[in-house]
């Protein structure tokens, strides 16, 4: 058969009316074929387009049934309303001289008002997307895709152009049912009267608030509306919201708003001096919410994917690692850890809302980065408050990496921010003491024993830190409850203890914190930069050790409370020894005073009575330090700082000496200057004998060797004016005036201080001393177990010696040892060779008890 085909087909191929047939029938094929495409995509289009018009339909739909049927309510109710509008404006709104005939508008009035209300909805819906269009065509220029559709996002306008939609179709509607034959709606003429008001006087107000839209912090606003609403749906425990779904999705839908927020901030700072007031209100919308989110955290499960996840996988080498071997038999790789980083949305919002003050600070607006840094405040008392210190010192470390980096400010500005900078660890610290106890067991051990953990939800009494434990512990407490038909056999203490496993943790964990805060924070990078800046920075670093260590024992009562407490030591506690952490902040004290007592002397005075006298409460506080120094036998430190104390005090006494140009202007006022300005002089002597004294009795002599050497090179300076015989006039000035000498008190304290430390140190002891004089008789004396009669006198008792101070004892070792034949006269106070028959006396007395002892 195929080969009868094939025969038949060669033969007709030899005749063109075959080929001529064969095409012309392919050509109806193919215009056949053609039809039918053109006929199916005909109906494609239509279908297309029909679509499209269900969309509208969608969007329409509603509003015009509602309308229509609002309308057709009205024509229902007419007549009624018509007999109660009329009496009421007859009888009660209409002056007897004026009269009211409900039915004197004409057909052609009513359409006419109708209509006049719809044409003027509908030019004001055409000017309203003719102003957004413009707006858009600014914004196209700035803004990318992402960013101009925050413009439709904007409430004000679509509510409006919505309620002016509906306005105009009303109209319309009422119209149409007028020309169906339907009568006159009286009703409608004062509801439209107040609804084309409406939209007339909003019109005003929605101009003046369209060319807001410009503004980027009013493109925000439907951004930062999101955010909240994403954080209060986070917080809700219903079964909707604990499907790992819902909180995924929210978890995008945050991230989304804020990567338009970032876009929105860094494409607005190319601008700066455009969007510079928006910047700044953004900033501020930030930090509020950042501080909201912050009280509403704790609320939110720990194992929530509302927040951003990670795994870490551990290291197969490291100890610890359990159940290798099972892996390893199945051949299965073991799984990570899954982390949730709770700082998400901060470690977002947190850079740029810094890059914002950075420019405000540089562009010198000041009332708008100070308001920026009292929000940062605020947002960085609740991170402590709750818990969060580790995260609050990485934020006040990236702004003073940022602020560091400023070079363009004068030195007034770089002031005052050095001064906030320094100031925060201290709010830190401040904070951490206010809220301190809900880390205590006691605190902690009230909360569980009046509440069921298995019933009541107590997220709001703990911080977030704590709320993957207390979740732990809830779930096998209901699990427990259920089992046991509603009790309670975990007893309180077991559930105290596992909670305070993971708060006294983040206690410590706290606290370490802060001591690296405190060793790491006030680097010493100003010192060559500007001394001044430098001076403000240690003023700020003394004030917050000092006031760490105050108040240290909230901190030691609380780690001791851990120890005494805890029932099963085989925990995993965390480790910590107060002692340590004693040691560490007294050895960091020190180093501070040292760092004040080097550059002592290179802190100019300051320019003005606005500027602070770092001067002279350096100079203040290193003489009260000198003696803690000499009194913890920190004697390398003492010779460090010294030689700067001794010449700030002249430089200081310098910079308060009065002038005058001849001495007939030199009268009791200028006397009582001089005497004011001796007082740094006057600390300085007393400060010196004080010192002396603790080495003798330390018998550190290498010490006071080099202290005496600095005094003696000083006098023997030929350009000095500093001289003994100065010296001698100041102690005598000073001390023959009439009243208490200036500084009298604090020198007072400091001669205590010395006592109390040598009473504290000192043994003593008594013989019975028989009397050689004219009448023989026997007395007890009392004796100081110490070789220096200088110690002996400083402590003795009245009866043999002067009530003694350090001044007495720096004229006794500095002015009599080294300058005898000089007569020297400080007064009736200072009685030199009184003093020294007492020690001599004194000498005598104890070279007795040594006999009478052998």
């Amino acid at each position: 058969m195929k080969r009868i085909k094939n025969y038949l087909y060669l033969l007709l191929s030899q005749h063109a009316v075959f080929w001529s047939i064969q095409s012309k029938i392919n050509n109806f094929i193919f215009k056949t074929k053609k039809a039918n495409f053109n006929s199916k995509r005909f109906i494609e289009n239509k279908k297309e387009t029909y679509e499209t018009y269900t969309v509208f339909k969608n969007w329409s739909f509603l509003n015009i049934f509602f309308i229509v049927l609002g309308t057709y309510f009205l024509q229902i109710v007419n007549p009624f309303i018509e007999m109660i509008f009329k009496f009421v404006l007859n009888e009660f709104m209409t002056p007897t001289f004026v009269s009211f005939k409900l039915n004197s508008i004409t057909d052609s009035e009513y359409v006419t008002f109708l209509g006049a209300i719809a044409t003027l909805g509908g030019v004001f819906i055409a000017l309203y997307f003719s102003s957004l269009s413009a707006i858009n065509a600014t914004l196209y220029s700035t803004f990318s895709n992402n960013l101009r559709d925050l413009l439709y996002r904007e409430k004000l306008g679509n509510s409006y152009i919505k309620f002016l939609s509906n306005t105009t179709f009303f109209a319309f509607s009422l119209i149409v049912f007028f020309l169906l034959g339907y009568e006159k709606i009286y009703i409608a003429i004062p509801i439209m009267l107040f609804l084309i008001g409406m939209t007339i006087f909003s019109y005003i107000e929605l101009g003046m608030y369209t060319s807001k839209l410009l503004n980027v912090d009013t493109l925000s606003n439907s951004i930062f509306m999101n955010l909240y609403k994403y954080i209060n749906n986070s917080i809700k425990q219903d079964m909707y919201h604990q499907d790992k779904n819902f909180q995924n999705h929210r978890y995008t839908l945050a991230s989304q708003e804020l990567e338009l927020l970032r876009s929105l901030v860094y494409t607005s700072l190319v601008n700066y001096k455009i969007h510079n007031d928006s910047l700044y209100i953004i900033s501020l919308s930030t930090l509020r919410l950042l501080t909201y989110y912050q009280g509403k955290k704790r609320l939110i499960p720990y194992e929530s994917l509302w927040y951003k996840q990670k795994v870490e996988y551990k290291d197969l080498y490291k100890p610890g690692n359990t159940g290798l071997n099972i892996f390893l038999q199945s051949a299965t790789m073991p799984q990570g850890d899954r982390k949730y980083n709770l700082f998400w949305i901060e470690e977002k919002l947190i850079p740029y809302t810094i890059k914002i003050l950075i420019n405000k600070i540089q562009n010198n607006e000041i009332e708008h980065y100070k308001n920026i840094l009292s929000s940062f405040d605020e947002y960085l008392s609740y991170l402590v408050q709750f818990g969060n210190i580790e995260y609050a010192i990485k934020i006040i470390t990236r702004l003073k990496e940022n602020i560091y980096k400023l070079d363009s400010l004068n030195h007034s500005e770089m002031f005052e921010l050095i001064q906030y900078i320094y100031s925060l660890p201290l709010n830190i610290i401040f904070n951490f003491y206010h809220n301190i106890n809900i880390y205590s067991y006691s605190d902690v051990s009230t909360v569980v024993n009046s509440n069921n953990l298995a019933k009541d939800n107590l997220q709001d009494k703990f911080q977030e830190n704590s709320i993957e434990s207390l979740n732990w512990l809830q779930k096998r407490l209901k699990i427990e409850y259920e089992a046991e038909n509603g009790k309670e056999i975990t007893p309180k203490w077991y559930q105290i203890e596992i909670l305070m496993l993971t708060i006294s943790r983040n206690f410590i964990s706290n606290i370490e914190s802060i001591d690296k805060l405190l060793n790491e924070f006030f680097n010493k990078d100003l010192e060559n930069k500007d001394l001044q800046l430098y001076s403000i920075m240690l003023t700020q670093k003394w004030e917050t050790i000092n006031k760490y260590i105050i108040h240290y024992q909230k901190i030691e009562e609380i780690l001791n409370e851990y120890q005494k407490e805890r029932k099963i030591d085989g925990l995993n506690w965390k480790k910590f020894s107060i002692e340590k952490l004693k040691e560490q902040n007294n050895q960091l004290r020190k180093e501070t005073i040292l760092e004040i007592g080097k550059i002592l002397h290179k802190i100019g005075k300051r320019e003005d009575e606005n500027f602070p006298d770092i001067f002279g409460y350096f100079l203040q506080l290193t003489s009260d330090n000198l003696l803690e120094l000499s009194i913890e036998k920190n004697f390398v430190y003492l010779k460090e700082i010294y030689p700067s104390f001794l010449f700030s005090s002249l430089i200081k006494y310098e910079e308060l000496r009065p002038e005058f140009n001849n001495i007939n202007e030199f009268d009791w006022r200028k006397e009582n200057e001089f005497i004011v300005s001796f007082h740094p002089i006057m600390n300085l002597i007393e400060i010196t004998g004080l010192i002396k004294t603790v080495l003798e009795f330390n018998y550190e002599q290498e010490t006071w060797i080099f202290i005496e050497k600095l005094w003696l090179d000083l006098f023997n300076n030929a350009v000095s004016t500093f001289n003994v015989q100065f010296l001698e006039t100041i102690i005598f000035t000073t001390e023959s005036a009439m009243g208490m000498p200036i500084g009298d008190e604090q020198r007072f304290n400091w001669k205590n201080k010395v006592k109390d430390y040598l009473e504290a140190n000192i043994e003593r002891d008594s013989f019975v001393q028989a009397n050689k004089g004219k009448y023989s008789f026997m007395h007890h004396e009392n004796i100081i177990l110490h070789d220096s009669a200088l110690i002996r006198e400083f402590l003795g008792d009245e009866q043999y010696g002067n009530n003694i101070d350090g001044i007495d004892v720096f004229i006794y070792s500095i002015l009599n040892k080294n300058f005898k034949d000089k007569n020297f006269n400080f007064g009736w106070k200072r009685n030199n060779k009184k003093f020294e028959d007492s020690m001599k006396r004194n000498t005598e007395i104890y070279e007795e008890y040594q006999n009478a002892r052998k």
